[in-house]
């Protein structure tokens, strides 16, 4: 009964995604973001939907870069 009260007491937060643009600023506003994943995976994708493999070694590299800080 507790759970229930709780969860009907509970405030429902929304949830924010931020991602970096090309140039590494930080943008937030939901329709950026929306434009800016879809520029990402046209980027990592040909015209045939199969994956650029030179794009996907170098987004590794940087991911592990940027987890080393």
């Amino acid at each position: 009964m507790y759970k229930a009260i709780n969860d009907l007491n509970r405030k429902k937060s929304r949830s924010s995604i931020s991602v970096k643009n090309e140039n590494g600023k930080l943008i937030s506003d939901p329709e950026l973001v929306r434009n800016r994943w879809k520029e990402y995976i046209e980027k990592l994708y040909n015209a045939e939907g199969k994956p650029i493999v030179s794009i996907l070694n170098q987004q590794r590299i940087w991911m592990a870069l940027d987890h080393a800080y």
